[in-house]
């Protein structure tokens, strides 16, 4: 994937670490959800039936989902509008209607590439893929009441794409400041990951065995976790045990005189669960304010604690 320019040089110069993390990510989300592997020079070379490459269209999709829902409905059309990609008129309204209708042909093309894969493993079968689309392919039940239309599998195959894009990135970004800030760290790392593969690429076996890339990248998103503030709904009366405030050595009350709190929570109650509160709590977490990947090795560090995936039934299930 990553055997090209400007990987092969010593140096290179990035003015904004998220383009190319999102690269990265695209290509990545390519292979994990679409088993679709691309290099990080890919052809221009569009397939038969298309009008723009897999890659492409990915990157449109998830760059412009917004602009795609802030737009009327009548501005796209029906389904036999989209593959004609004329859209009537609205080619000629200038740099918006050749916006519009570049992501009008990434969202048609990504979803007859998606139709298409999804065929492919229902025809010939999934047992020895792990992306997401032949799992749940797969997954489907011989039943007809079990078994996912192609509809249902390619949007969940969506939600992985657009949910994991934007804040995978970024917690890459993110990563790659802190190892820059500090170089002890970064070399410890590169030590690591040097001894467990050697001279051979990675593969999914070995994900045990890299056990600080994955502290790394948790102390990264404890730091700098994705989403700042979590929904939750009580779906019926609840309560909540409060402690007192604590001081920077997580031990000492800052109001001596305080005393533990019940909270009731009422059925219905929309509530925000804090991330970054949780995450630099002193009460969890010695020197939270500390880049210290190796407190994700202990055998006893506070799980309840970190939230960067959220938490319970509904939590990412991209972790």
């Amino acid at each position: 994937m990553f055997d090209a320019d400007p990987w092969t040089r010593k140096t290179t110069h990035v003015k904004h670490a998220p383009e190319m993390t999102k690269e990265i990510t695209l290509l990545i989300i390519g292979a994990v959800a679409f088993g679709q592997e691309t290099h990080w020079e890919a052809g221009t070379t569009v397939p038969s039936g298309h009008r723009m490459k897999f890659q492409e269209a990915v990157r449109i999709v998830s760059e412009e989902l917004l602009f795609r829902v802030a737009m009327p409905h009548w501005v796209w059309g029906n389904k036999e509008t989209r593959k004609r990609i004329g859209l009537g008129g609205i080619a000629s309204w200038g740099w918006l209607g050749s916006k519009i209708k570049n992501v009008a042909i990434a969202f048609a093309e990504l979803e007859q590439y998606m139709q298409e894969i999804v065929a492919e493993q229902s025809s010939n079968g999934s047992q020895d893929r792990r992306d997401i689309i032949s799992q749940l392919v797969k997954g489907s039940g011989e039943d007809a009441e079990d078994r996912l239309s192609m509809r249902e599998v390619i949007g969940n195959t969506f939600i992985f794409l657009i949910a994991g894009h934007e804040t995978t990135a970024h917690s890459l970004a993110y990563l790659w400041g802190l190892l820059a800030l500090e170089e002890d760290k970064q070399d410890k790392l590169y030590r690591h990951i040097t001894t467990v593969l050697g001279d051979k690429q990675p593969v999914y076996d070995d994900i045990t065995s890299l056990n600080l890339v994955l502290a790394y990248f948790y102390e990264s998103l404890r730091l700098f976790p994705p989403v700042v503030n979590i929904p939750k709904y009580a779906t019926q009366d609840t309560t909540i045990p409060v402690s007192p405030a604590v001081a920077s050595d997580g031990v000492s009350q800052l109001d001596p005189l305080a005393k533990p709190k019940t909270l009731f929570v009422p059925k219905g109650t929309e509530m925000l669960v804090s991330a970054s509160g949780l995450h630099y709590n002193p009460r969890y977490w010695k020197d939270p304010k500390e880049f210290k990947p190796e407190r994700f090795l202990e055998p006893d560090w506070p799980r309840d604690a970190f939230v960067a995936f959220s938490s319970g039934p509904r939590a990412c299930i991209g972790r």
